[in-house]
């Protein structure tokens, strides 16, 4: 298999779902490369702000190496029609695609969730349209597989969980700084010698990337004044300049989610 187009393999989530929007549009009678590379970028224009210029970069090379591949795997079909391939998913194609969509818990932009949201539940109907024109050939498992998948409400249900998820571990984060600073300078003041005082942060409060280099270590590699400010106003600081409204931001964020759950459809 070779390796992944850059670009696409970054932003899977509009071409995985462009693919199957392509597919759902021609109704099993093929799709052109053109047909997915403009819904690439239509997809992508709706939520360019988390993108940016990056939807103006999609390739006709880079959209048919995606389907090149698609059908190297067995998730996609080919077959030619005068110059022009015309591709079709396979059963197992559909679900994959649709799996590489929803599975994921991280979105580079909030935009892409809601987009997301958005696809999966307003498509559901013309994606499960190609079930009922396939009808015994789609087996009964993929059926109910494809039904779980394009569960719009249990997608939205997720990314809540996730959201509260992350707001308590930034809560953990944001409630241990001020603790951070008071023992650093309390340990000081009761005549330990700086290494110890460190040592004894380190102990408390692990960082994440501890593993790679330890909170002692990395601090004896800054002068002294540094790390104290490190220790002392730089945890602090972090806090209320990046913690508290990425705090703030997720708040929202949960809040547009829930307000969702409220729709009918």
């Amino acid at each position: 298999m070779p390796l992944r187009d850059s670009f696409l393999d970054r932003f899977e989530l509009f071409a995985a779902t462009a693919t199957v929007g392509a597919h759902a549009n021609s109704l099993n009678k093929g799709f052109r490369q053109r047909d997915v590379k403009f819904l690439v970028e239509l997809f992508s224009n709706w939520v360019e702000t988390s993108i940016g210029d990056l939807v103006l970069e999609v390739q006709n090379t880079q959209i048919s190496r995606y389907l090149e591949e698609l059908v190297e795997a067995g998730y996609a079909k080919k077959r030619k029609n005068g110059r022009v391939p015309e591709y079709t998913l396979t059963r197992g194609g559909l679900i994959e695609l649709i799996s590489r969509a929803v599975s994921r818990e991280f979105f580079e932009g909030r935009e892409q969730f809601f987009f997301l949201y958005y696809f999966i539940r307003n498509y559901r109907e013309r994606i499960h349209e190609q079930v009922r024109i396939e009808g015994k050939k789609f087996p009964i498992a993929l059926q109910l597989e494809l039904e779980e998948l394009t569960d719009h409400n249990a997608l939205l249900q997720k990314q809540i969980a996730w959201v509260k998820k992350e707001l308590v571990k930034l809560d953990a984060r944001i409630d241990e700084q001020e603790p951070i600073a008071q023992d650093i300078q309390a340990a000081l003041k009761r005549g330990e010698d700086y290494q110890s005082a460190v040592q004894e942060i380190e102990d408390r409060y692990p960082y994440a990337l501890n593993s790679q280099k330890p909170f002692a270590e990395l601090l004896a590699e800054l002068p002294r004044e540094l790390s104290n400010w490190e220790l002392v106003k730089g945890t602090v600081i972090r806090r209320d300049q990046i913690w508290l409204p990425t705090k703030r931001l997720l708040l929202a964020y949960l809040e547009e989610l829930e307000g969702l759950v409220e729709e009918r459809d």
